[in-house]
């Protein structure tokens, strides 16, 4: 996406940047996860989220080693935080991490969106109030008048749907998740895979 189309709020960093820092976020949460499943020992999982760290630039330059982009950005990951690294990326997939860091970016934008939108059903609904008596001709596909109505109506009508599908909006944002055929994400019990969406 071209920088300058983003919302002042979502264009804090580049597209890479957030990009590799959700995906920071899933692979931290699903080592917690593991730790509370036991697979992981649980200091091992603080050393990782207390010591995780990493630069777009350390994973480019580490891509062009592994030509792989999630392997180097793991690499740059797991020798940040020394030995207790090598449990970053366990029994994941390389589309575990993408797919699941894409979702916590959309929820991210879809906030930010929300937010924005929570304003806009006031508006016409206010405006509509001003306008309730005045006349207005209903469209018609034949381009004759349809029935008389008032724009105070159409307005009325307009703050309504925003409301709808701002409800809609919100409720996608809440029941959002992830799926995947492979890797260790599938076979992690139900409370386990919430903690590891929540990041």
């Amino acid at each position: 996406m071209i920088p300058a189309t983003h919302a002042r709020r979502s264009a804090r960093s580049g597209p890479s940047s957030a990009g590799w820092r959700a995906g920071s976020q899933v692979e931290l949460a699903a080592t917690e996860a593991l730790a509370a499943e036991g697979v992981v020992p649980e200091e091992a999982a603080r050393a990782c989220r207390e010591r995780a760290s990493f630069t777009v630039e350390a994973v480019e330059e580490r891509e062009r080693t592994t030509g792989h982009d999630v392997a180097a950005f793991v690499d740059v990951v797991s020798d940040s935080i020394g030995e207790e690294g090598r449990w970053i990326h366990y029994g994941l997939t390389s589309s575990d991490v993408l797919d699941t860091a894409l979702a916590l970016q959309l929820r991210e934008a879809g906030e930010i969106v929300a937010a924005g939108r929570a304003r806009l059903p006031r508006r016409p609904g206010r405006a509509a109030s001003g306008v309730r008596a005045t006349r207005s001709a209903s469209a018609a596909p034949t381009g004759v008048h349809a029935e008389p109505t008032t724009f105070g109506l159409r307005l009325a009508g307009f703050a309504f749907e925003a409301d709808r599908n701002l409800q809609r909006l919100t409720r996608r944002l809440r029941a959002g998740r992830r799926r995947q055929a492979l890797g260790r994400g599938r076979d992690l019990r139900l409370g386990a895979r919430r903690r590891s969406r929540r990041g």
